[in-house]
């Protein structure tokens, strides 16, 4: 949904175009999620990894004063409220005034 709307940038036409359709992505060489995490445009990992992640982020860029959290598309609603409740009791404390 993304590509055709230009939100994925870096992908060529080819890669769009089979990102749009069911398989072939590893032929046309759509970037995988392991890449993209590699690259830091997805995380995945426990609390202290995490903010370990955002410290870094808060160094590169110290005027940074929100980030934005959400869930994949499709996540069970149960999923999404016990990862936003970690996120709250284990990650949100660790960035206070």
């Amino acid at each position: 949904m993304f590509g055709p709307l230009g939100f994925v940038p870096g992908l060529t036409p080819e890669q769009n175009t089979a990102a749009m359709g069911r398989g072939g992505w590893a032929a046309a060489g759509v970037p995988t999620v392991e890449h993209d995490a590699k690259v830091g445009a997805w995380f995945a990992g426990p609390p202290e990894e995490f903010v370990a992640y955002l410290k870094s982020v808060e160094l590169r860029f110290p005027g940074l004063e929100y980030v934005h959290v959400s869930n994949s598309m499709g996540t069970p609603q149960s999923v999404m409220l016990e990862q936003l409740a970690w996120f709250a009791k284990e990650v949100k404390p660790a960035f206070t005034r």
